[in-house]
């Protein structure tokens, strides 16, 4: 599990996520990170509609938040999505995801991560409601 690898060029993107809402989505090919697909400007409701059902993702991604007292900050977080049912993706499968949640966050910089067990849950409220606490 520990072997779970990002190569240099993916944590210098992930380092330089800095424009609202670019999205970067992994998954895991054997033990390597890899950059399954990259959205710029992608609201959350579009977003969610680009992962697999029932297949894990990382998604980097990068929000203005608009807070209760009307002040904006930019957050870069991590989103574990972990679909409850999972076919084919193997406990120790599921481990080395939860692994390289760490990874990603340590090359974004960031210490916000979030984790849904149903995509249909990553909505802009849900997020806001996370970010708020």
């Amino acid at each position: 599990m520990m072997g779970t690898k990002l190569d240099d060029a993916l944590q210098q993107k992930l380092r330089n996520l800095i424009h609202h809402k670019h999205a970067l989505i992994f998954k895991l090919d054997d033990l390597f990170l890899v950059l399954d697909q990259e959205h710029e400007n992608i609201s959350l409701d579009d977003l969610r509609n680009k992962i697999p059902e029932n297949q894990p993702r990382i998604i980097a991604y990068a929000y203005d938040y608009n807070g209760p007292s009307g002040t904006t900050t930019f957050h870069k977080m991590v989103i574990f999505v972990k679909p409850e049912s999972s076919p084919g993706c193997s406990i120790r499968t599921l481990m080395a995801y939860a692994f390289s949640v760490g990874l990603v966050k340590d090359a974004m910089l960031t210490s916000t991560s979030l984790e849904i067990l149903n995509k249909n849950d990553l909505t802009e409220q849900w997020v806001k409601n996370q970010l708020a606490r």
